[in-house]
């Protein structure tokens, strides 16, 4: 080493193998390098004998432990077998360019004192198209935030690796490289070599960054990493780490937002374009019709003619005398003969005119198809992809252009020939059982019941079913009933079960219907008339709608369903013929539950493969890719619901079927789960099940209320769900949400349900009123609109139906929310003057001054048909301000009837702590640190009190062995997990005027004893109970301290009052909600009605959150981890909470 030139340092190219096939490609990218000397140093870490290097240019050698080595330890071996001054990592899946090594090492050469250099690398799909590029400039703090680093980006002197100690942790399995990137940042700052010189293959890799990552593996090592570093990190860094992310989201956004205006409206001309095409296609293909019946009469009369023609010859032959009556019988035909002459010619002009115009349509159509609007959405999707996956799609997507669209794998594929334009005969609809007879009998009734006018043969086969029941009840049914009965000797499966009868005829087309499935009206007519439509590569398979069919279930895509509320199977199968009539879309595989299969695609590839799927489960996938790759396609008949229970035959084997089938399918066809994945991510059957979601409501005989809140959770939202159960008999419930698009999220509120539509404020607020007319909707509901452009206040008005609020809260008059100061603490509402500081502190939203304010909101709230609040005491406060305001109180649907127990109070037994429960994901104004302050007094004077948090804190608690915290809990648990623990009494803190609380309705069914603060709507509920107390809600540790002391020696003799004595508020009237709320409301109205629907409202259809607002939910989320550091347990508490609001609503795009 001595004799090379300091300026061409030696350099290690280190690389973890577990002898897969990339590592070749590796090696190769390796050995193309124009620089030198360069040395490879492959680390065996598969723990099985290594296949042999092949020979390169570069020296090379192989460290073999003979034992399987983690990620951290293969990469510490590596370390400790490099010789040369610089290194660089290269996973085996990986590539790096030609110039690559070179690059850096000049980049080290001009700053020598740098530990380290990196480039940009390109980040590329399965497929090998780039996605990203991760080339970001050096910021100082930024990699303490998240890793920028891909592992082969970066070339490192071993100098200060070796200075600062540094090694891979063997504590992480997952992002070791940014562990280790962030111990050699230590020596000092990278140097940043822009341009990317390097490929990541996402499909490959088992990194944080590749495409199959498991999220919550991801999640617990990023926190493993922050939880090492951000303890012993300086502020300072931190902050210009995170400012320097905010920075780079805030101006992809401002790209997105203007990349969104300019798509909108080629969006919009789009769909104009289409609906024409729409138009166009469907009069060509009536000409055509009408060119058919003409062409059909054309050659009808040219028979005609001819024969006459004949007829006319023979009568003139030279030879036979012509007389009188022969002479007017000529004339006649000759007179005949010349009409039919001119109508021939007359058709014949029409024909060449129905050409013509066939051409010109034509040509009309490709103009269309290759214009520019058509033409410019792939740039678009391409730039869309560049600015971190901001879909394109967002506006519409119509069933035409997905019928039409043709995969990127399309283009890889041949196409079949199909000779059949319909079956030939009857179909086969084949029904393998094995178990469940009640789900059996409902199958095959309901196939005896459908309507369809296509002959069938059903066949039944009994695979060895080990009920007794079902194996005789088929045998009786059989006798009477028009079926085929087969039974095999022995258990074979699903696969070779269906193969049997699917070899029972070889020329019918067969139905593969799941023994738990059912079906209805004229199904199988809808699914032939599917499965032979004219496509460019004809259909395979057709399968249906479901409530349980994975890609193709309704409402909710990919997931598990109950059938429709209101609906029975017919009536929701006959909404989808009508709504969704002769509608289809290619999908990647057809599903096998209830799957239409054409006997020359079985021709063409063969039955199910038995050899590699055993007894069942992803066979038909199998088979699907078979055919795909055959040159056929498969369908999903939009038209077509069938229900489908799930699981019957196999049971409780299900998932590990799954698991072996996916491995069996993955080693197959590796492209199955890419297809699914990119299906997935489409979805182009969306707006089929979102028509089905509207028309379902525009049919429903239940008044639409529209309910208005913010997307906070908590208590509100809790409310408007038991408001939704409440009433789900009377009422449909719709619900507006802040939208990630930054507007409103029109939604069921339903978790069963699906429909969602996005609406940007205020531009599209137009839209989104006559939508909600089309709906039907009758009244809204406001509950909050925290994160609500202002234009929401005014959309009842604008609906022109009556509207309720209820205040959850005081943010009609305090911009703070909850009338508290910037300490967390009750402000005293001492007046305007106080108000004007507070604002000069914590401006309101939109900067409106406190009488703006409240006389915005009063003249709003004054409006309204009825305005509601939870307590007499939140009455009371807004009524100071509003005193004109009419106030319904209400308790919450939870509390009306409801019969407590008395509260009995048990003392301690002998040497046992006085167990203290605090309740709720408790903020600063819910007496989070008065709950650590107090425990920290009560362990500094010797109290035997242990208090226990059921439930979290806003940040980390000091820690205290008499204070501890269960986290986070379902609201059904809380019950369970305080009879458990039996605390003696429950203490409620707070600090600002609660309006109501759902844990204190908890701790009054259980009887516990209560003591709380005396402020808000607490001693409205606890009065007259007995063994509840009130303290001043300022009263400081020491006097709880106090208290808790003379509660554990005499109860009877505490400080304090106890509740009884302030029960001055009235009696609340009969229950609200159950017996009054629906009596307001108006009757729905008749769909035939309803204003018709808006022309483009499947543009507002909602979609995932783009990468963008995945990352700020991510930087929201850290900032919420961060707060609940203990090392930042101080710094969390002086931090406003208005503040804390304003950042959480400004990354989340709220307005």
């Amino acid at each position: 080493m001595s004799t090379l030139s300091l300026n061409t340092p030696a350099v290690s190219l280190l690389i973890r193998s577990m002898d897969r096939d990339h590592l070749i490609s590796a090696l190769a990218s390796a050995n193309a390098q124009d620089y030198s000397p360069l040395h490879i140093v492959v680390v065996n870490a598969s723990g099985q004998p290594h296949r042999p290097l092949p020979n390169l240019e570069v020296s090379c050698e192989l460290v073999d432990p003979g034992v399987a080595l983690s990620r951290p330890d293969a990469a510490n071996m590596g370390l400790q077998a490099v010789q040369t001054p610089l290194a660089l990592f290269l996973d085996d899946d990986d590539l790096i360019d030609p110039h690559h090594i070179r690059r850096l090492v000049e980049a080290l050469n001009d700053f020598p004192a740098a530990p380290a250099a990196y480039s940009g690398v390109r980040l590329e799909s399965s497929g090998g198209e780039p996605l990203i590029s991760m080339d970001s400039p050096w910021v100082p703090g930024e990699l303490l935030v998240h890793n920028t680093l891909p592992i082969h980006a970066v070339l490192f002197r071993m100098e200060a690796v070796r200075t600062g100690s540094c090694q891979f942790d063997t504590h992480f399995s997952h992002l070791e490289d940014w562990d280790f990137w962030l111990q050699l940042s230590q020596q000092g700052d990278f140097i940043h070599v822009p341009g990317d010189s390097a490929t990541y293959c996402m499909a490959l890799g088992n990194s944080g960054l590749s495409q199959q990552r498991d999220i919550a593996t991801y999640q617990e090592a990023r926190s493993a990493v922050w939880n090492k570093w951000l303890p012993r990190v300086n502020f300072d860094l931190l902050a210009k780490g995170l400012a320097s992310l905010i920075d780079r989201l805030e101006q992809l956004e401002w790209d997105a937002e203007q990349l969104h205006a300019s798509e909108a409206k080629l969006h919009q001309q789009n769909h104009e374009r289409l609906g024409q095409l729409q138009e166009l296609h469907e009069h060509y293909e009536k000409l055509q019709e009408l060119h058919a019946s003409l062409h059909q009469e054309h050659s009808a009369i040219w028979e005609r003619f001819n024969a006459l023609k004949r007829e006319h010859e023979h009568y003139i032959e030279p030879f036979e005398p012509i007389d009188t009556e022969t002479g007017k019988k000529h004339q006649a035909l000759q007179h005949e003969y010349s009409s039919l002459q001119q109508e021939h010619a007359s058709l014949k002009q029409a024909h060449a005119n129905t050409l013509d115009q066939l051409n010109t349509l034509q040509n009309e159509v490709n103009a269309l198809v290759g214009s520019r609007s058509m033409r410019i959405t792939a740039p678009l999707r391409w730039l869309t992809d560049r600015l971190r996956h901001i879909r394109s799609n967002v506006s519409q997507r119509s069933f035409f252009s997905a019928t039409k669209a043709q995969t990127a794998f399309s283009t890889q594929l041949p196409i079949a020939s199909a000779k059949q334009k319909q079956p030939a005969g009857p179909v086969d609809i084949i029904v393998p059982v094995y178990k469940g007879l009640g789900e059996t009998r409902a199958c095959l009734e309901s196939v005896w019941a459908s309507e369809s006018s296509h002959a069938y043969r059903l066949i039944v086969i009994n695979d060895a079913s080990p009920e007794p029941a079902l194996t005789e009840w088929l045998r009786e049914v059989a006798k009477t009933r028009p079926m085929v009965l087969l039974e095999n000797e022995q258990n074979l499966g699903f696969v070779g079960t269906v193969n049997r009868g699917m070899a029972y005829s070889h020329n019918a087309d067969v139905v593969l219907l799941n023994s738990d499935a059912e079906v209805a009206n004229d199904w199988l007519d809808r699914l032939i008339k599917a499965a032979y439509l004219p496509t460019t590569r004809p259909a395979a398979s057709v399968t249906p709608f479901s409530n349980n069919a994975t890609i193709c279930s309704y409402p909710r895509f990919c997931q598990d369903n109950l059938l429709a509320e209101g609906y029975t199977l017919p009536e929701l199968d006959q909404l989808f013929a009508q709504i969704n009539a002769g509608l289809t879309v290619e999908i990647p595989t057809g599903i096998g539950f209830c799957m239409y299969i054409r006997r020359e695609a079985l021709e063409a590839v063969g039955l199910f493969d038995e050899d590699n799927f055993g007894k069942g489960y992803g066979e038909e996938n199998d088979f699907c890719m078979r055919t795909l790759k055959a040159g056929w396609c498969h369908l999903h008949a939009l038209d077509v619901f069938a229900w489908h229970k799930g699981s019957v035959s196999f049971g409780d084997s299900q998932p590990e079927r799954v698991t072996n089938a996916l491995e069996v399918l993955h080693k197959l066809h590796p492209d199955y789960e890419a297809r699914v994945h990119q299906f997935i991510q489409q979805d182009p059957a969306q707006q089929a099940r979102l028509a089905i979601d509207v028309a379902r409501l525009r049919n429903s005989n239940k008044p639409r209320v529209l309910m208005i809140n913010h997307q906070r959770g908590g208590g509100t939202e809790r409310h408007c769900q038991e408001l939704a159960e409440t009433l789900a008999k009377e009422v449909e419930w719709l619900i507006l949400r802040p939208s990630p698009v930054g507007g409103a999220r029109l939604s069921l509120l339903d978790d069963a349900e699906a429909m969602q539509l996005d609406y940007v404020l205020p531009d599209a607020f137009d839209e989104m009123v006559e939508m909600l007319k089309a709906l039907g909707v009758v009244r809204v509901h406001v509950h909050h609109w925290l994160g609500f452009n202002d234009s929401i206040l005014g959309l009842a008005k604008e609906l022109s139906v009556p509207q309720d609020v209820t205040l959850h809260d005081y943010y009609a008059v305090c911009p703070q929310i909850s009338l508290t100061r910037d300490d967390n603490r009750y402000c005293g509402e001492e007046g305007i003057q106080q108000c004007q500081r507070c604002l000069a502190q914590q401006p309101a939203p939109d900067g409106s001054s406190i009488t703006e304010w409240r006389e915005r909101h009063a003249e709003w709230l004054l409006a309204s048909d009825r305005v509601i609040t939870p307590s007499q005491d939140t009455s009371a406060r807004i009524k100071r301000y509003i005193p004109d305001l009419d106030v319904k109180v209400a308790v919450h649907p939870d509390q009306e009837n409801a019969t407590y127990p008395t509260p009995a109070w048990q003392a301690p037994e002998m040497h046992e702590p006085l167990r203290v429960a605090v309740i709720g994901a408790l903020s600063a104004i819910k007496g989070a640190d008065v709950l650590e302050d107090v425990a920290a007094q009560a362990a500094k004077l010797g109290l035997s009190i242990e208090f226990r948090l059921f439930g979290f804190a806003y940040r980390a608690f000091k820690p205290l062995t008499n204070l501890s915290v269960t986290g986070a809990y379902q609201d059904d648990e809380l019950p369970t997990l305080l009879n458990e623990w039996r605390p003696h009494i429950a203490w409620f803190p707070p600090l600002w005027p609660e309006t109501y609380s759902y844990t204190l309705s908890t701790c009054l069914a259980l009887g516990l004893p209560i003591v709380a603060t005396n402020i808000g709507a607490l001693p409205e509920r606890l009065a007259k109970r007995p063994n509840s107390w009130l303290l001043e809600w300022d009263s400081s540790p020491n006097q709880w301290c106090h208290w808790f002391s003379s509660f554990l020696q005499r109860p009877e003799n505490v400080v304090g009052s106890t509740a009884a004595e302030h029960a001055s508020w009235p009696s609340i009237p009969t229950p609200f909600y159950a017996q009054q709320y629906a009596i307001d409301i108006d009757a729905a109205i008749p769909n035939s009605q309803l204003p018709s629907l808006p022309s483009h409202w499947q543009a507002h259809a909602s979609h995932p959150d783009t990468s963008t607002m995945r990352a700020r939910k991510a930087l929201v989320s850290m900032l919420y981890w961060l707060r609940a550091q203990p090392f930042l347990r101080e710094l969390s508490r002086h931090v406003p909470a208005g503040l804390q609001r304003k950042v959480k609503s400004r990354l989340l795009k709220e307005l």
